[in-house]
């Protein structure tokens, strides 16, 4: 082949080279780690969000806590009113246990030298004493006359500042409560010691920070103005409203001993006020008045070593409670409406003029002592040993007519109008009842015959709460006078419910709201007390029936209402419910003359 026609192939590209493998691995790693370093910048970014978000709620926490404690030691001065409230109850147990152990002494000095001694006696001690007891009551004891209950929830409805307080609660107040109480039970009287200690221990309080007032305790007087500009008010006015509602719990607590029967007896009976501030209050006072009354005298339960439902099947739990509850209930009810009805007579005009009130304590005293007679005595007194002998069936107990007789016993001795609560007499009606109530149950079963202290017990707790209205204080009151805890409790829970309801069906009004409902009743002409004839009409922030039983939970107390009266131009509560019925609570009261203010606040409710 010649040379023209030699054909030359020319490469189009240069060759291109083969990869090297150490050179392709170098770059995979330089790839990597490009990859790597970015991935470990953002953990480090995401860890610095993170310590930083740490580093603000650690630095914001400490922060707040170190803010909250000098706001403590700033706020140190309401701190010192708790535990001057502290001893407050303390001193309210002290009296309860003096006051406990005084009226056991009087009413065991009773039965050994006049009951069993002299039996005649009683036909001089009842109409010839409680007409006494009274004189010494209107002249120089004003404010001390009934249990004190009702006195006390009267006051709640005082205007701020208004005078008339110290007439329910007072020194004097303590000293006739406590002397002419102790006075009733001598004489033979169905008087009990719990009202009065209720009253009492109210006073010891109100006394307390009206002495801090006047004092100028420096702490004390500090907060008190504080909040007296926070609450729109004089605070030493306002403070005292919360100081009755504290003194009925720690009285209740230092009567019976114990502490949640207080605060129950509190919320239920006078918790128009209820605030957390008040229960805060409310717990230091109850807890040491409790504790001071237990330290002196021993936890003692009223009812020992007494067997309760053993053995009953939950049949015959089902055949005795319902029929026990209900009557007992409804028994409890009708006391109640009689009570007030005798209440509402004294007031007419042929009574209450003198010398009506002494004639009609004069005849009180003396069906009082028929009552005895016809009992061989076992209606005089508080009655508390009498229920102890029908739940521990000791001998033969009182006779079937205790229960009836008692009732009316305890009937005349509240009407007379002299000092004495209606608790522990109430307590003895209802184990009376139950002693009735049991003739009938025990032919049921063989195992019903045998648990008479049974029977009696739910009736009690019963009738306690149908005459009351306040299944929760009877509840627990009564179930704190036990020294066991068996299966009573849900059968005494139930009980107080059937009472309850059972007595609303006779009488729809609770028995202390009925008798709060007529206020502080006018001084006695023959008051010798110079101090109480100066002072001008009591001034209401509302008139009607006040029942202090449905509470109103909405805090009206930083309201403040004019300091005056002006009853015909009243504005009836339920009126205003009719603009704003989804928000206000159903209130059986009537305000004088309501500010714009709480008409605006219950139109923003």
């Amino acid at each position: 082949m010649s040379e023209t026609s030699r054909v030359t192939f020319a490469p189009t590209s240069a060759p291109q080279a083969l990869p090297d493998p150490q050179h392709t691995a170098k770059g995979g790693d330089e790839q990597k780690g490009i990859h790597t370093s970015c991935h470990n910048a953002k953990k480090t970014d995401a860890a610095k969000v993170v310590m930083s978000e740490m580093s603000k709620t650690h630095t914001g926490f400490w922060r707040q806590y170190s803010k909250q404690m000098r706001s403590l030691v700033g706020d140190i001065d309401s701190k010192v009113i708790l535990c001057y409230i502290g001893l407050g109850g303390i001193i309210v147990g002290v009296l309860a246990a003096a006051f406990a152990v005084s009226s056991e002494a009087v009413e065991d000095f009773f039965e050994e030298n006049v009951k069993l001694a002299n039996p005649k006696l009683v036909w001089l001690t009842l109409p010839l004493g409680l007409p006494f007891i009274l004189m010494l009551s209107r002249v120089l004891f004003d404010g001390t006359a009934g249990s004190g209950i009702p006195m006390e929830m009267g006051a709640l409805f005082l205007v701020d500042g208004d005078p008339n307080f110290g007439r329910i609660f007072s020194f004097n107040i303590i000293i006739g409560k406590f002397g002419l109480t102790l006075l009733s039970q001598l004489s033979g009287a169905s008087a009990g010691r719990e009202g009065p200690t209720v009253q009492i221990s109210s006073s010891v309080f109100v006394l307390m920070i009206q002495l801090a007032t006047r004092l100028k305790l420096p702490l004390i007087t500090a907060a008190l103005k504080r909040n007296g500009c926070d609450r729109g008010g004089e605070a030493s006015a306002l403070l005292i409203h919360d100081l009755i509602v504290v003194g009925g719990a720690a009285g209740i607590s230092g009567a019976f001993e114990t502490p949640i029967g207080g605060i129950v007896f509190a919320i239920e009976e006078m918790g128009n006020r209820y605030t957390k501030t008040l229960g805060h209050t409310m717990i230091v006072g109850v807890a040491l008045s409790s504790l001071a009354s237990i330290a002196l005298q021993g936890f003692s339960p009223v009812f020992e070593d007494f067997a309760f439902g053993e053995g009953l099947s939950l049949a015959e739990w089902l055949a005795v409670l319902p029929f026990v509850s209900v009557l007992a209930g409804a028994v409890g009810g009708l006391w109640s409406l009689v009570c007030v009805y005798g209440v509402r007579m004294k007031k007419t005009a042929v009574i209450s003029k003198l010398p009506g009130p002494y004639l009609a304590a004069f005849l009180c005293g003396l069906g009082c002592a028929m009552c005895g007679y016809w009992t061989n005595g076992e209606t005089y007194g508080s009655g508390i040993p009498q229920a102890k002998a029908i739940l521990a069936k000791e001998g033969q107990g009182p006779s079937l007519s205790f229960a009836p007789l008692k009732m009316v016993s305890l009937w005349l001795t509240y009407w007379s109008g002299i000092p004495g609560g209606i608790f522990s007499p109430t307590i003895a009606i209802g184990t009376g009842l139950g002693r009735c109530f049991f003739e009938v149950c025990k032919h049921w079963s063989p195992l019903i015959a045998e648990q008479e202290p049974t029977v009696a017990y739910i009736a009690t707790t019963a009738y306690f709460a149908g005459v009351t209205q306040s299944p929760m204080t009877a509840f627990v009151i009564l179930l704190g006078m036990l020294d066991q805890i068996t299966k009573m409790k849900c059968a005494m829970l139930v009980a107080a419910l059937l009472g309850w309801t059972a007595s609303r069906f006779v009488n729809p009004k609770p028995l202390y709201g009925a008798l709060a409902a007529s206020l502080i009743p006018s001084l006695p002409p023959e008051n010798v007390q110079c101090n109480l004839g100066k002072l001008p009409a009591p001034q209401y922030h509302h008139l009607g029936a006040v029942t202090g039983k449905h509470a109103l939970f909405m805090e009206l107390s930083e309201v403040t209402l004019p300091a005056r009266a002006s009853t015909g131009q009243g504005q009836s509560l339920r009126e205003l419910k009719r603009n704003f019925t989804s928000k206000v609570l159903d209130i059986h009261t009537e305000y004088i003359s309501p500010p714009p203010e709480l008409v605006e606040r219950i139109s923003i409710l």
